[in-house]
C-alpha cells in the first residue's frame, strides 16, 4: 500500500477529511458510498465492488460471504457444487493406461494378425469368413 504522506485528524464525531486532489484522482464525489476495511491495524477505505467476483458482471449481483457474484456464477456455480457431490461415471469405458503404448500397439497388432489368419484358415467362399474391411 502507498503512502501519500497527508495526516489528517479526526474530529471529535469521528469522522477525516479525504483531501480534494486524492478525491478527485479516485473519482470520489460528494455522496459517493465508501467501503471501510480492517486489514491487520488499519483500516482500509475503498469504493464498493460493483461486479461480479468471478466474471466481472455487473448485473443481478447477490452478496455471498461478503462478495458479489452474479445470477450466473450462482447457478454454475451451483451445478459444479451437484457434479463435485454426485460423481458421474464416465459414459464410456475407459481404456487403462499402459506403462508401455509401445507393448500396447505390438499387442494389437498381433490379435489382428491372429484374427486375419483365423479367418483366412475358414472355407475362403464363405461369406461369413470374410472380414469386413
Amino acid at each position: 500500500m502507498k503512502s501519500t504522506g497527508i495526516h489528517r485528524k479526526v474530529d471529535d464525531l469521528g469522522r477525516i477529511v479525504i483531501p480534494a486532489g486524492l478525491r478527485k484522482s479516485l473519482g470520489i464525489r460528494e455522496g459517493d458510498a465508501l467501503e471501510v476495511l480492517v486489514e491487520g491495524d488499519r483500516v482500509v477505505l475503498a469504493k464498493p465492488s460493483s461486479s461480479c467476483v468471478f466474471c466481472g458482471g455487473e448485473d443481478d449481483l447477490q452478496g455471498f460471504r461478503d462478495k458479489a457474484v452474479c445470477r450466473g456464477c450462482v447457478a454454475s456455480v451451483g451445478a459444479l457444487d451437484e457434479r463435485l457431490r454426485s460423481p458421474k461415471p464416465p459414459d464410456r469405458p475407459v481404456r487403462p493406461v499402459e506403462e508401455d503404448d509401445d507393448t500396447a500397439a505390438r499387442a494389437a497388432q498381433r490379435e489382428f494378425e491372429e484374427r486375419y489368419r483365423a479367418d483366412r484358415e475358414r472355407d475362403p467362399y464363405d461369406p461369413a469368413s470374410t472380414t469386413a474391411w
